[in-house]
């Protein structure tokens, strides 16, 4: 193989410049799992203790607050240790939010210590303030009479469930400066909790058990209980609205960071004073318990209780004691083409090495002009894994684009697939920098796809599988030097203006996997089909996240409903994503859509808002839809409209209206707002006042390439803006009503585009809809609708007919004044309705 060696670039420059800004750096923590608890689960169960002690997440968000305000005008805050002493109670598992919420550290003392271990603790710690539980009072004086440095201040926690529980011997009470109760109550509930100013903030300190040693002190930050809270939902597959049963303590490793990751999927938190067996089967029973934790020896115990263990459970149980490895799964192409995980790896890493050996390496552009196949999802990892930058082109683009993109991003190596090889060799005939080398990828799997025209063929310099062979399966792949590093370069589509060159990070990947995995809670071994195009934002970062829980990603080189259909028949399909227009021509095909599926099958769409008629459709085919939001610069979807247990009950279109929502944003971003665009002040929450939609979590770009004044407007003011326009409803949740460039001004009243089209998709006769403004003489701008309708319809609709449907459901200023039927509507590279080239047709029109 020959070697070509690149010099420096401008290219490497300006991604070696580009740091981190509030917007995409706002401290990772789990402190804002239990805020989002208390909007999407605020009236679900958070915790369940004896026979009458029952909170919501709402009681328990504000619980805490009011603990950490107490805290704080105790003079408690930053860097100051709060110790508590006490097992598994409600009060146990609310200061493991209500502490750090102070800004304190949280120190969890094992109850089982002696006073003498417990007094070394609290002055090695220098702990301000000891919380003790009603059964530990004796322990904790006598600990603290031990002490020759200062002792903490002591707070009393009674237990109105156990017997003796309410207060203690008098000489010992009156140790006692406060009760928990004390600080509940006069705690205020609008607090404004403690962030961390950096992620690398302690937030816990643990002492080991002193088996091998004396005990140390283990400090960990918000950072890393963030990364293992959200880690260990996706090991374990904790679903949404688990029930875990309290067996393992939280002062043992903070419970494993269950206390944050039970409130970020929103499940209840069912407490145990004290681990006996035949209490815990009760429990069991009695709660519908579906999830718990322990040392092996808590597997022997209920193992061994003659009576509960005779009588097996009336459901499974889920105990985790110890991590297994994934079984193997594949990549399915075609008819023929299977690979294993263990195979997948081996040809990332040969392919990573060839390219390694080619010269290319850290902050080098590789791109990619390839549909979903087995080649394509393999280059999402050998590409990075090489140190390049991956970067996917959309197979849509004309070649002049193509030409554009890759002169902006200096890319250095273009692998094409075989039907994209003119597309390709064109592009590169209109460059007028340096081009790229070519690599050709062959397809097996489809007719004609084994070769190109031979004078196209002598343009490429390597093929895929020549990549494969050559490489080394040892190679080491190059590690990130820092989690700031570039790992991809994605073009948006340019619904709005020019594509920009949006760049991510390794650390915003990392985490908009694992949050993607949560929110939409994927189970390990999935069967997933690529309907969703991986050059559209890298698929939402899914390629990534199906190889975190070992599933089968099933490739699609180009969607058409009665193959997806079959596919999903024939692989018994578990997940899929699109965009809204992928659900439309699901339920729209005809002889499929008339079968209900044999098996539930979920779809994630996001993109665009999706008509709730369309949504009505798809469900009762068999999808079970969830619906987000995210953008190109996110990385993915950040916003998710979880589903609440009560929407259940309410009517098909109702529920349908809800879910057609965006929602509230995913566990592992920071915050969503709508602001005001003038003012930058928080629109009213009352699903009425709209604003811009605005973000900021660690998913947020780096920057736009070579475009540090689009970088400097999108990033400002520690938030990502989106352009788009929404509301936010009283309970949190989050509702696009249009780009701010499509909000459509009748006679000053804004107009949301997004809105008319939800009422004509009502119809129905109608497939498909865009609306735009038309230029009006007296009332400046009126809607436009461009509508196809439905094959095979006896009787057609008129335009005089749809705008009185319209006049029936809407506000008269809303009422579209034109409506022009289309065969079908002009598209964007990316699937979407091109509104821009309407608006062309609807200037042209004139006044209406």
């Amino acid at each position: 193989m020959s070697y070509i060696f690149f010099d420096y670039s401008p290219t490497r420059e300006e991604m070696e410049a580009m740091k981190p800004c509030a917007a995409n750096y706002p401290p990772l923590t789990p402190l804002g799992f239990l805020e989002r608890a208390a909007i999407v689960y605020g009236d679900c169960t958070s915790i369940a203790y004896g026979s009458n002690t029952v909170y919501t997440w709402r009681e328990t968000n504000l619980r805490c607050l009011r603990v950490a305000s107490s805290l704080s005008s105790l003079g408690l805050g930053r860097s100051d240790v709060v110790s508590v002493l006490s097992p598994n109670t409600p009060t146990m598992y609310e200061l493991q939010f209500a502490v750090p919420m102070s800004g304190a550290i949280l120190n969890n003392i094992n109850t089982r210590l002696d006073a003498r271990t417990v007094s070394v603790l609290l002055s090695h710690s220098e702990s301000k303030l000891l919380f003790v539980d009603v059964f530990f009072c004796n322990l904790a004086v006598e600990a603290i009479s031990m002490m020759t440095t200062d002792p903490p201040i002591l707070v009393f926690i009674a237990d109105k469930e156990e017997e003796g529980g309410g207060g203690a011997d008098v000489a010992v009470r009156n140790k006692f400066s406060y009760t928990y109760d004390n600080l509940v109550e006069r705690g205020d509930p609008g607090f404004k909790w403690i962030r961390p100013e950096s992620e690398w903030d302690p937030i816990v300190l643990n002492y080991t058990s002193g088996t091998t040693s004396a005990p140390k002190g283990v400090v960990h930050c918000h950072r890393g209980i963030f990364v293992m809270s959200m880690d260990s939902l996706i090991d374990w597959t904790v679903p949404k609205n688990p029930v875990y049963l309290w067996t393992l303590p939280m002062f043992h490793a903070n419970g494993w960071c269950y206390p944050w990751g039970i409130a970020a999927v929103g499940g209840t938190n069912v407490c145990l004073r004290k681990f006996e067996a035949p209490l815990t089967y009760r429990l069991i029973r009695d709660h519908n318990v579906t999830h718990m934790c322990g040392a092996p020896v808590v597997l022997n115990m209920l193992s061994a209780a003659t009576q509960e263990s005779h009588q097996p459970l009336k459901r499974p149980v889920n105990i985790l004691t110890a991590g297994a490895p994934p079984p193997a799964a594949v990549l399915l192409h075609g008819s023929n083409t299977v690979y294993t995980w263990r195979e997948t790896n081996l040809r990332c890493l040969r392919v990573a090495s060839s390219l390694s050996s080619l010269g290319l390496g850290r902050s080098d552009v590789v791109s990619v002009l390839s549909p979903n196949t087995p080649t394509m999802y393999e280059l999402q990892f050998a590409v990075p894994m090489s140190g390049a930058i991956l970067n996917n082109i959309n197979t849509r683009l004309d070649a002049r684009t193509v030409s554009v993109l890759l002169s902006h991003s200096e890319s250095k190596l273009l692998f094409v697939d075989v039907f994209f090889c003119n597309l390709a060799v064109e592009a590169i005939s209109m460059m007028t920098t340096d081009p790229p080398i070519l690599v050709f990828i062959a397809d097996k799997e489809e007719e004609g796809g084994g070769g190109a025209d031979v004078a196209v063929r002598n343009k490429f310099s390597y093929t895929y599988d020549n990549l494969v062979e050559r490489g080394d399966p040892g190679f080491k792949w190059i590690r990130p030097e820092s989690e700031w590093d570039p790992i991809v370069l994605n073009y948006t589509s340019g619904t709005t203006s020019a594509p920009k060159g949006v760049v991510h990070c390794h650390r915003g990947i990392f985490v908009m996997s694992m949050d993607s995995l949560i929110d939409w809670t994927v189970p390990k071994n999935p069967v997933y089909l690529w309907t969703l195009p991986m050059f559209h934002a890298n698929g939402w970062c899914y390629p990534w996240g199906i190889a975190a829980v070992g599933g089968t990603n099933v490739c699609l080189r180009k969607f058409e409903a009665p193959l997806t259909y079959r596919l999903i028949r024939d692989h018994n399909v578990t997940h899929m994503c699109g965009a809204p227009v992928v659900l439309n021509m699901l339920s729209a095909a005809t002889q499929e859509s008339h079968q209900p599926l044999k098996r539930p099958v979920n779809i994630l769409t996001a993109g665009a808002p999706p008509p709730a008629a369309v949504l009505l459709r798809a469900e009762s085919i068999g999808f079970v839809i969830s619906h987000g939001y995210g953008l190109t610069e996110a990385a993915g979807v950040v916003v998710s409209c979880v589903w609440k247990p009560q929407w259940n009950r309410l009517p098909a279109s109702d529920r349908a209206r809800l879910k057609a929502r965006q929602g509230v944003r995913t566990v592992g971003f920071t915050e969503i707002d709508v602001v005001d665009p003038e003012s930058g002040r928080s629109v009213e929450r009352n699903g009425e006042t709209m604003g811009e939609i605005v973000m900021r979590g660690s998913s947020i770009m780096l920057g736009y390439l070579k475009d540090p004044m689009g970088t400097e407007k999108a990033l400002k003011n520690g938030w990502c803006y989106t352009g788009d326009v929404g509301v936010i409803h009283s309970d949190g949740y989050l509702e696009i009503k249009d780009r701010s460039k499509d909000i459509i001004i009748s006679g000053g009243e804004n107009v949301s585009s997004v809105e008319v089209e939800a009422v004509l998709y009502t119809n129905p006769a109608v497939s498909e809809v865009a609306v735009v403004a038309r230029p009006d003489e007296f009332w400046g701008e009126t809607p436009c609708a461009f509508v196809s309708l439905k094959e095979g319809l006896s009787v057609e609709p008129t335009e005089e007919e749809l705008i009185e449907y319209c006049r029936n459901k809407m506000s008269r200023f809303m009422v579209p004044k034109t409506v022009l039927f289309r065969d079908e509507l002009p598209t964007t590279s990316t699937g979407k309705v091109s509104k821009l080239v309407l608006k062309e047709i609807a200037k042209t029109m004139g006044d209406g």
